[in-house]
């Protein structure tokens, strides 16, 4: 079993080595492809579930149904959160990110 909980989003690090997923339990998880097995979860990672998720090289953005947008930075020994926005008045729907620059929509 991946999660406790229905997975609403997932993606891959650029170098396929982490897996991360998002929940609708609001959790957020990191697994290591290689070894087939989570190495970080945060149960609290938004206040609502996920809705979407965007990986890079070592950072992710997650957007939730409580309108947050938060970027993390992810690892096989740090997972945590970096910043996190809420400038939203609905549930977002979408991410995408590039560069240093990031995108969300909602309703």
């Amino acid at each position: 079993m991946i999660a406790p909980a229905p997975l609403s989003c997932v993606c891959l690090t650029d170098d396929a080595r982490l897996a991360v997923t998002g929940g609708l339990d609001s959790s957020l998880s990191v697994y290591s492809v290689d070894q087939g097995a989570a190495v970080a979860r945060i149960d609290d990672a938004h206040d609502a579930a996920l809705s979407a998720a965007v990986v890079g090289q070592r950072e992710v953005v997650t957007g939730a149904l409580d309108a947050s947008v938060k970027l993390w930075s992810v690892a096989e020994s740090d997972t945590r959160e970096i910043v996190a926005f809420y400038d939203h008045e609905s549930p977002v729907s979408c991410v995408a990110a590039s560069g240093r620059l990031v995108a969300a929509g909602a309703e």
